[in-house]
């Protein structure tokens, strides 16, 4: 039997086994569900342990409502980046003549989840009440809320009056929350006799008076935010392996650790995934009427981004967010009237002109576009725009 030594074959098998695999993989996430109930589950997230990137990723989904596996947090939303969840189990409580319930929120250590410092606010309510926000070694925060009459109390408010806030620690896989009396709602007892403390998603609570009342009503629908990423290795370090698909580029997770991929500009889709499912080309002018060039300018689609061509007779970017079309030939046509131009105006017209020629030779990069580049030239009359020069040739003498 003959055995290979060769360098070149080691690689190649080596190459071919990758493809397989990931063919495999790919054609494996195809047959996945794509959503539980109303929510999309995107990779790395799947729906069982064969559609998921890995165990930390996986949901299952019961009674059309997903969850995660490693933590049985139930899923409210899943973007890049984040994971929207229900917190409605982790509420502080402390109430008159009962014990005060302590929560923690604990996430699995090496896992590539941390509660969200940008998008979750810590937020204590209450007219006798101080809260404490801790995480498992040294960081502690709080705040204070008091108020001494039901209309002391401003709606919308969270400045310490009924309500107070204060920030979540950024990166944090452990929380402690924790909330208790300072007076033992000795002045406040008829009318507020319990504290909560909670973490909530930023813009999600609106506190007003009712809320000391009947708190547990609205706990119903509290929700926060976890930040997630790929893996414990920066893009630099990690370049060599990591997952982001065809047409995507690796970012820096802002939880300190792991990476996240994003599609590139001109294109949309899962950035974790190649093929139909992956980031593909956003056509910017399948809306005729609302693509990004200005009226009479031809949006032509490119891969990716796209190419605004102004009509015969104008030159520019095309876009509305440019510089548009301008009308080229003005010069000429004051010669022609009564308004005499300058030889700087002429000098601008004919750098226009150039600019709308090179543009129409960008244009004919195939022979469509050649062929529709020549039909636009032949809206023209040579004759007169030749002659429309002379003359501001013979007046400039």
């Amino acid at each position: 039997m003959k055995i290979i030594k060769s360098s070149h074959f080691t690689i190649f098998v080596l190459i071919s086994l990758q493809v397989l695999i990931s063919q495999i993989f790919a054609n494996s996430i195809n047959e996945c569900p794509q959503k539980c109930g109303s929510i999309k589950i995107p990779f790395p997230f799947g729906i069982g342990n064969q559609c998921s990137l890995s165990p930390f990723y996986e949901i299952s989904c019961s009674n059309h409502t997903p969850y995660l596996v490693t933590t049985d947090h139930q899923i409210l939303g899943i973007t890049n980046g984040e994971l929207r969840i229900n917190s409605t189990s982790y509420i502080a409580k402390d109430c008159i003549n009962q014990n005060s319930t302590i929560t923690h929120i604990s996430l699995p250590e090496n896992g590539p989840l941390s509660v969200s410092d940008s998008s979750n606010v810590f937020i204590a309510i209450g007219c006798d009440t101080v809260a404490v926000i801790t995480d498992d070694k040294s960081f502690t925060s709080g705040c204070v809320s008091l108020c001494s009459t039901p209309r002391s109390v401003v709606n919308g408010s969270c400045s310490g009056i009924g309500c107070c806030e204060s920030t979540v620690p950024k990166g944090k896989r452990y929380l402690g929350l924790g909330t208790s009396n300072m007076f033992g709602y000795k002045n406040v007892s008829d009318f507020y006799n319990c504290s909560y403390a909670f973490v909530a998603e930023k813009g999600s609570f609106r506190f007003v008076e009712n809320e000391l009342r009947n708190f547990s009503e609205t706990a119903k629908d509290m929700a926060m935010r976890l930040d997630w990423s790929i893996g414990n290795y920066n893009c630099s370090t990690a370049s060599g392996s990591f997952i982001c698909g065809k047409n995507s580029f690796c970012v820096d997770s802002t939880m300190g650790t792991g990476y996240l991929c994003n599609c590139s500009d001109g294109f949309t889709g899962n950035p974790y995934l190649n093929g139909t499912k992956g980031c593909h080309d956003i056509d910017e002018c399948i809306e005729l009427e609302n693509n990004p060039c200005v009226g009479g300018a031809l949006c032509r689609n490119k891969v990716p981004g796209y190419q605004c061509i102004c009509p015969f007779g104008s030159a520019g970017d095309g876009r509305k967010n440019g510089s548009g079309c301008k009308k080229l030939y003005l010069v000429i046509e004051a010669v022609l009237g009564d308004k005499r131009p300058t030889m700087k105006e002429v000098a601008q017209e004919l750098v226009n002109i150039a600019a709308f020629c090179k543009q129409s030779d960008q244009v004919g990069e195939d022979d469509n576009e050649q062929q529709w580049a020549m039909d636009l030239f032949d809206q023209a009359s040579d004759d007169s725009f030749n002659a429309a020069l002379s003359i501001t040739y013979d007046l400039e003498r």
